[in-house]
Formats: C-alpha cells, sequence, structure tokens
C-alpha cells in the first residue's frame, strides 16, 4: 500500500459493540425481535465502520508527471496530480499538500509558515473513478520548491472516528524559482581586450586564419595585406580583412561565509551575480560561476564551468537557485587555491564579497598572473564593483 495509515476512534465504539452483542444475546432469552433488530442493527454498522476505517485508501494511486518546472518571482504554476481509486469510495473528505515556500498556494485554505505552505482541498471519490487535482500557486522567493507531504484524511462510513492517510513515496514535481537581479554599478568597465580567439566587435587583433571579406586599398595598409586574386577581379587593390578577436572571459566567485556562518547578505550576493550572468551571456562573454558552498562529486563546491549563451544563463541561474544558506560551507581559501591547481583562469576574476588577510593572498597570486580582479560590493539597494588592490579600493565608473 503506497500510503500510511492513522485510525483515530471513539472511544464509545466500543460500548456500542458490546452493548449491540448484550441486545443480541436478551433477545434470544427475552424471544423480543425487536431486539434482535435493533443488536443485529448496531453490531452491522460497527462492523463495517471498522473495516470501513481499515481498508479505505486500498488501491488509491496517486500519479503525476515527473517534472521541474522553472519561473521567475511573480509567475503562476500549479502542482497537477491523478487520483485512481480501484477500492473503497471515499466520502467528504479532505487532502492536504505541503510544500516549501518558494511558492504560495493561491486558492483559499491555504496556511503560510516560515519555511512550509499547505493547503487543504475537499476531496471525494468513488470507486473506479479518476480525478485529476490541480492546485494553483504564485511564485515569491528565490529557491527550490517540491511537495514535502500529501496527506488525505476523511470520516469513517458511519461517523464513527476518522482516518488519515499519509503517502509514502516522493512526488516528483518541482518548481524552481529564479533569483531576481540586483544591478551591478560598473560592470560594463570590466570587459578586457587582449588577444584571444573570441570575436569581437571592437579590437585591436585579428585572427588571420578567419577572413572576412576584403575593402578598398589604403596608403595607411601594409603591402602584405593586399588580395591579388580579388584586386585583378575588380581592377582595383582590395585589403584583406579578418575578424576581429580578443580574449573574452569572467569568473563569478561568491564568498557565501562570513565567520563560520553564512553571510548576512547571502541573497544580496546572489541578485547580483545574476546580473552579471546576464550581462555576460547578454554579450556572448564566456562567464563561470562557483561559491563555496560543499558539494558531492569531481568539484567539491558548487561550480558551472565556463560557457556562454542562453543554455549557460540557465545553468547558473539554477545553481543560484538551488543555493541555500543552510547548506554546508567549504572554507573561500581553499576553494581559491582549487581552482589555481586546476582551472583554466580567464581573463576577469570577480570576487564577492568578504575579505580577510589570506583571501588577499590568494588572490594576489592571480594578479600577478595577468588575471584582472574586481571586488564585488553589496549596497543597500545596488551592487557596484572596485578595482581589487591592497590599497584602498578605487571605484569604477557605472
Amino acid at each position: 500500500m503506497a500510503w500510511t495509515r492513522y485510525l483515530f476512534t471513539e472511544k464509545k465504539i466500543a460500548a456500542i459493540q458490546i452493548s449491540s452483542i448484550i441486545l443480541i444475546l436478551l433477545s434470544f432469552y427475552m424471544d423480543e425481535k425487536f431486539l434482535f433488530f435493533t443488536g443485529s442493527i448496531a453490531f452491522l454498522a460497527i462492523t463495517l465502520n471498522q473495516m470501513y476505517e481499515k481498508h479505505a485508501g486500498e488501491g488509491l494511486e496517486v500519479e503525476m508527471v515527473r517534472k521541474r518546472n522553472r519561473y521567475f518571482s511573480g509567475e503562476r504554476g500549479e502542482w497537477e496530480m491523478v487520483f485512481r481509486n480501484s477500492g473503497w469510495p471515499i466520502l467528504n473528505g479532505e487532502v492536504k499538500v505541503i510544500f516549501d515556500n518558494a511558492v504560495e498556494p493561491i486558492q483559499a485554505g491555504k496556511t503560510n509558515g516560515k519555511t512550509l505552505n499547505e493547503v487543504s482541498v475537499p476531496f471525494s471519490i468513488m470507486k473506479g473513478e479518476s480525478k485529476k487535482l490541480s492546485i494553483p500557486y504564485i511564485t515569491r522567493k528565490r529557491g527550490l520548491s517540491k511537495i514535502r507531504r500529501l496527506e488525505l484524511s476523511f470520516p469513517n462510513l458511519f461517523g464513527f472516528g476518522s482516518t488519515l492517510l499519509e503517502y509514502k513515496h516522493p512526488l516528483p514535481q518541482e518548481a524552481l524559482v529564479y533569483p531576481k537581479r540586483m544591478e551591478v554599478a560598473g560592470k560594463k568597465d570590466i570587459l578586457t581586450d587582449r588577444p584571444g580567439t573570441q570575436a569581437a566587435a571592437f579590437s585591436l587583433y585579428e585572427d588571420l586564419l578567419s577572413p572576412a571579406g576584403t575593402r578598398d586599398y589604403s596608403i595607411r595598409d601594409g603591402f602584405k595585406r593586399i588580395h591579388w586574386k580579388a584586386s585583378a577581379r575588380t581592377g582595383k587593390l582590395q585589403t584583406k580583412l579578418f575578424d576581429r578577436v580578443s580574449e573574452k572571459g569572467m569568473v563569478i566567485s561568491l564568498n557565501v561565509m562570513e565567520g563560520h556562518s553564512s553571510s548576512p547578505q547571502f541573497e544580496e550576493l546572489l541578485e547580483s551575480a545574476a546580473d552579471l550572468a546576464y550581462f555576460a551571456c547578454s554579450r556572448n562573454i564566456p562567464v563561470s560561476l562557483c561559491m563555496n558552498i560543499r558539494n558531492v562529486g569531481d568539484v567539491p563546491f558548487y561550480y558551472v564551468p565556463p560557457g556562454e549563451g542562453r543554455e549557460q544563463l540557465q545553468k547558473i541561474y539554477e545553481l543560484l537557485a538551488l543555493a541555500s544558506s543552510d547548506h554546508a560551507t567549504l572554507p573561500y581559501e581553499r576553494m581559491i587555491s582549487y581552482m589555481e591547481r586546476h582551472f583554466h583562469l580567464m581573463p576577469t576574476f570577480i570576487h564577492g564579497e568578504g575579505v580577510t588577510e589570506q583571501i588577499y593572498a590568494n588572490l594576489g597570486c592571480m594578479q600577478k598572473k595577468g588575471v584582472a580582479l574586481y571586488h564585488l560590493q553589496v549596497m543597500e539597494h545596488y551592487s557596484m564593483l572596485t578595482s581589487f588592490s591592497h590599497q584602498p579600493e578605487r571605484r569604477i565608473s557605472s
């Protein structure tokens, strides 16, 4: 059976059952048909009531499509499940669905808690019937919401007590709410222009293996840049054009610890990272994300490898949505040391938020290797980037 059963039986039912047996015995002694009829009806009612409370819910199945719905804050969705009953009918019952409070139920009968929300819905189902249950909700805050508990309560057949069924198996539907974006001032000034392989609209460097066309020859052009075949074809000297390239890329590295606890600006850090990731992916800049939250796998912390475009943005947003201040953390210095040893250093490294002398030392080693370092600082309603140095930080224009 897929349900755990809890019985709430009234104490008077035992007295009624004993009384009905006494009435039946008296009817034989006194030869009274009325007493026999009354006792038999009472005994039959109690027996049926006991059978119902023990067997109602057997054959009741719950079907739910396995999926993870993704939303931004303020969007609407719904939990969907189908009940199929091949056993006793269930009448005048109530379904209670309890789930994480990243989403909030819309309909009446809801109860909002600190970490969980619950909603109650009237429910009846006959034998052989299938019934679809939809519970609409609205997304309220960043995070992952799952259905933590599904309960079905209903009165017994003749009202002598009630039965509570609790579903044993996990329900596979999830709602993932992406973080909001907090504006980061100065992010446009972190773009670098070094020789590399990424295409760029404006750059001092060209990929000589990637021709982009020709144009009319100018006296400032070198003799080696003349395209002789194109010149012969057009009757004018033509100059070779090549794709402009540069080395682009940034790492967003978040220190979510402050001392031995999570940072008080945990949410603001994630929202700032979401804005930086959106900025990078909208400009096809390779971007990577790492947080010093422990992870089981090859990389011992939360990490999204470098990538670009819409798919990369979705990966970063999902990791930001899954992060929790309750998760176990890793010392930030160990994460930086691991990155230096195992990862390719990208041109730009953005550090947020807290800084210690050890972090200064670790990041200083990166700076000596030519990595441009920036410090992400969270203010009251926005964040800003400053150049990273041991001296008092210099503000970057926004």
